[in-house]
């Protein structure tokens, strides 16, 4: 971690009922403590304050652009010139989790993107998302679209947040597959060649915020099935 790291935090409110998920970003450091902008709520866009005490699930995208999560907690509130932060702890390394590019989570989802293939024979063109990944994606590809393995691409993705900020990544990525699902969707999945830090930290938040959402999801399920029973 360094200062300027964008980290995504959850944490799940007390009785289990729901889960919450935010996003800040370093603004200074040491040994055992980083200090963080206060974190805005990505539901509602808005800064949220904590306590002493609260703790924290929290991942961020490491410079050898792996993932890494780790436990940690509010330890004190203060300012920095009149700016409020807050003072996480920091765990030892070893306490550090971390998620192989391979692993990444990779969450079902329809986003507009723009494709710009690098070979003149095949003309640019305009699809959607299967699913996306800090890693990677897969889009519907139009039946008149050829692509070959290895093929490179020049692509931008649309991230609409929740707290309805729009990001938009541009990366070049390779052609891993192109196949025709038995829906006759053909379906190509791409691999990240080239992505700047910062995109692929805004592509690993939309999808952690969506893994939030679905384990959100499942929670409210379960507990309005345990409470009609």
């Amino acid at each position: 971690m360094k200062v300027g790291t964008v980290l995504s935090l959850s944490y799940i409110e007390e009785g289990g009922q729901s889960i919450q998920s935010y996003t800040s970003k370093i603004i200074d450091m040491d040994d055992e403590e980083c200090l963080i902008q206060y974190p805005v709520n990505d539901d509602t866009g808005r800064t949220s304050f904590f306590i002493e005490g609260r703790s924290f699930n929290v991942q961020f995208v490491g410079k050898d652009e792996v993932v890494y999560s780790f436990p940690a907690q509010v330890m004190k509130r203060k300012k920095i010139n009149s700016i409020p932060v807050l003072a996480l702890s920091i765990p030892a390394e070893e306490s550090f989790t971390s998620v192989q590019r391979r692993n990444y989570v990779r969450v079902l989802v329809a986003l507009d993107v723009s494709v710009h293939p690098q070979r003149r024979d095949v003309p640019a063109f305009t699809t959607t998302t299967i699913d996306v990944s800090g890693g990677g994606l897969a889009i519907r590809t139009p039946d008149h679209i050829k692509l070959n393995k290895n093929d490179q691409l020049d692509i931008w993705v649309v991230l609409p947040f929740k707290n309805k900020e729009y990001q938009y990544v541009h990366a070049y990525a390779k052609v891993m597959r192109q196949i025709k699902k038995q829906s006759n969707i053909m379906v190509t999945s791409l691999m990240f060649d080239e992505i700047s830090t910062d995109d692929r930290e805004q592509m690993i938040r939309f999808c952690f915020q969506k893994q939030i959402d679905k384990k959100r999801i499942t929670r409210n399920r379960h507990n309005s099935t345990r409470n009609r029973g």
